[in-house]
């Protein structure tokens, strides 16, 4: 069975944005005078309306940190899923098999993603273009972390009931927002004819016996 993969690795890419996001925690919680400050400022303005006279900072400051947190908990989670797995699809039982595993140092996998396309249904593959993002660091350093590991899903697929799914992210970690790098566009150009390849060749064998079938 042929199995078309391609592996994620920027876990230090991951573990340097999960620091960073600690460290900004700690930072603003200990350090940070002006966060203090726009908290009084909010006290004040929520004072002025009657049904939150009692609201204090300390809900405020939960609540700040209480989505930061969740903040850092999603961006892990999209770095193990689309940036520390391995994707891969064959062709099983008139099947088109699509998988996204992580694995944790060869002791423990999780299947983030597994889809089962029936190869007739496919109609159209398609290769999406590079995108390049906006390069924030000129006026906001800390704001790449919004951007590091938004997943640029390169392949389209099109079923014949017109739904649509993307597989193989495909971006170069950390300077997503240039250019796209030497040689970056003709490796996907592979990933993508390989992935064409082994679907339109199976879609052909079983429309031949198909016809050969409605023929006897």
């Amino acid at each position: 069975m042929k199995k078309i993969k391609i592996k994620h690795n920027y876990l230090y890419d991951t573990l340097v944005l999960i620091i960073f996001l600690l460290i900004l925690i700690y930072l603003s919680f200990f350090k940070l005078e002006i966060i203090k400050s726009t908290f009084i400022v909010i006290k004040g303005l929520l004072k002025e309306i009657p049904s939150f006279k009692n609201i204090r900072i300390p809900l405020i400051v939960l609540l700040f940190y209480w989505n930061l947190f969740c903040y850092t908990i999603w961006k892990l989670y999209i770095g193990l899923n689309y940036f520390n797995s391995t994707e891969m699809c064959y062709i099983k039982d008139d099947n088109f098999i699509y998988e996204r595993i992580c694995y944790f140092w060869g002791i423990y996998s999780y299947t983030f993603e597994q889809k089962t396309i029936p190869i007739l249904e496919i109609q159209k593959l398609k290769l999406l273009p590079y995108k390049k993002r906006k390069d924030l660091r000129t006026f906001f350093p800390p704001a790449w972390s919004f951007y590091v590991f938004t997943p640029f899903q390169r392949i389209l697929i099109e079923y014949s009931s017109g739904e649509q799914f993307k597989i193989w992210n495909f971006r170069k970690l950390p300077n997503f927002w240039q250019e796209e790098k030497k040689g970056d566009k003709e490796l996907i150009q592979k990933y993508y004819m390989d992935i064409k390849t082994m679907i339109d060749e199976k879609k052909k064998e079983l429309e031949e016996a198909k016809d050969e079938k409605n023929r006897d």
